[in-house]
């Protein structure tokens, strides 16, 4: 059975138990990414891509309610600190 969620996850996450989802594929704001592109990007995306999360409390409910794979899609700037946050906790970053 397929049960997909679309809103807030950082709000529906506190709502699921623990180990209940299989996968978890997000594309979280790049933040700085986004940055004025002087003219080289037709979309201004303003503040939709804005980190508006605390980045360890979003990867600790991930690990709660995850009993899979857990596949991010995040800029340059923040793979260090999703790689250090799995690395401590023994997990693989692929």
């Amino acid at each position: 059975m397929i049960d997909l969620r679309q809103g807030d996850c950082m709000i529906h996450m506190k709502s699921l138990e623990d180990k209940s989802i299989d996968m978890i594929c997000t594309d979280i704001p790049y933040d700085g990414v986004n940055k004025n592109s002087h003219g080289l990007r037709v979309i201004d995306k303003g503040k939709a891509d804005a980190i508006t999360f605390n980045l360890d409390t979003f990867l600790k409910e991930c690990i709660r309610v995850c009993r899979g794979v857990v596949c991010i899609f995040c800029g340059h700037g923040q793979f260090s600190q999703i790689f250090t946050f799995f690395d401590r906790l023994g997990g693989g970053v692929y």
